[in-house]
């Protein structure tokens, strides 16, 4: 059963891999379409992989994404 052939689950979203049922997990650790979470604690988004690295960048809850007002200690975001 292994050795069947299979498409990525994320098929319809853009993903062209195919490979067999034993390699599907190894794909998956890579696949730019599979949905990861924003490693930062407290930010629940998931984004495609491909797209992470552009809402890590963005991110609000990232330490610098925000600076403190020297008049009341506000948070702000950048």
């Amino acid at each position: 059963m292994d050795k069947l052939l299979c498409e990525c689950p994320r098929k319809e979203d853009g993903c062209e891999w195919q490979g067999t049922v034993e390699q599907v997990t190894n794909h998956f650790n890579t696949c730019p379409w599979i949905a990861v979470g924003c490693a930062q604690p407290g930010c629940t988004v998931a984004v495609p992989r491909q797209e992470i690295t552009e809402h890590n960048r963005a991110c609000k809850f990232r330490p610098d994404a925000t600076i403190e007002c020297l008049m009341c200690a506000e948070k702000i975001e950048r």
